[in-house]
């Protein structure tokens, strides 16, 4: 190993820290923190960095010392660009480094014609249906509402309890119908 460092206390967090590794920098100034580069070698010999890891102050002030962790990656030929973000309140940034919700996803990219962008792209293997959930876990009634997508069942929106799946809205694969209420749509419309 190039780095070995072992400590003969537990880490921990919070009041009394042990540390087995301490990136630092000076100053209490916004985004002053410590930072890991982590690069290679090029079948050409040259070293490069590929990506970063750091930590940095939000809003440094005397009486906060609130704390974000930031990862990223570089293109070819490009310096290393910060791709995503977890804020001290938890919030996840992908491509914004304020993220405002428990999951903040943006694309600056655009496209042209008829070729999407996707921004977010959800995969399941095999027969499995992929699905979107949302839900009300302290209520425990099963208040939620599904996404998903089955077989030639193209899309299908509805309420999961207890496992049991009812669709309220789906569109049919095969022919594009779509059914309110309908498990079967007929027509383009059946409701």
């Amino acid at each position: 190993a190039k780095l070995q460092v072992e400590s003969a206390t537990n880490y921990a967090f919070g009041a009394g820290d042990t540390y087995n590794l301490l990136v630092n920098t000076q100053g209490h100034a916004d985004n002053n923190g410590g930072t890991i580069w982590i690069g290679g070698q090029d079948t050409a010999g040259t070293y490069a960095t590929l990506g970063v890891l750091k930590v940095g102050f939000e809003a440094p002030s005397a009486a906060s010392n609130a704390g974000y962790l930031a990862f990223g990656t570089r293109t070819s030929g490009a310096y290393a660009a910060e791709r995503m973000r977890i804020t001290s309140g938890g919030n996840v940034g992908i491509g914004t480094t304020g993220p405002t919700k428990k999951l903040h996803i943006k694309d600056t990219t655009t496209t042209t014609g008829t070729t999407p962008n996707y921004v977010l792209a959800i995969n399941r293997q095999n027969s499995d249906s992929p699905a979107l959930y949302f839900g009300n876990d302290a209520t425990g009634n099963g208040d939620n509402a599904v996404i998903a997508m089955n077989g030639a069942v193209k899309l299908r929106i509805g309420k999961d309890a207890s496992g049991t799946f009812t669709d309220y809205m789906r569109i049919d694969g095969a022919n594009g119908n779509v059914g309110i209420a309908s498990t079967t749509p007929w027509r383009t419309l059946s409701v």
